[in-house]
């Protein structure tokens, strides 16, 4: 349980820092991670008891390690999912812009 827990951290981190920065600066928004840091953790609070409800009125017959492991495997999977899905939104963003428009051309033949 220590190393499940450890990992989910683990995977909090960038998610948290890199994952929101980068989305913001890819969607050129004003601000900063903070208030999307809020939200995912409420939602993250929320998930919490959502699960333990679930557990305790759905599922109370199972025992609390099998339903922990099943539980497990189901954000594993659904977070590579997410996780493709995201670097293929960004890596779409991020395309190359044609080089006509990198740069812009001035005609010096009139300010002299």
């Amino acid at each position: 349980m220590t190393v499940s827990g450890f990992g989910m951290y683990i995977c909090y981190i960038p998610f948290n820092g890199i994952y929101f920065d980068r989305m913001i600066a890819a969607f050129e928004i004003k601000g900063n991670v903070g208030f999307l840091i809020y939200i995912v953790d409420s939602f993250g609070y929320l998930g919490s008891v959502l699960i333990l409800l679930y557990k305790n009125f759905g599922s109370a017959k199972t025992s609390w390690l099998n339903f922990y492991i099943g539980l497990n495997y189901i954000i594993t999977a659904s977070v590579f999912i997410l996780s493709v899905i995201a670097f293929l939104a960004f890596r779409k963003k991020s395309k190359p812009k044609s080089n006509s428009n990198q740069f812009i051309n001035f005609d010096t033949s009139k300010i002299l």
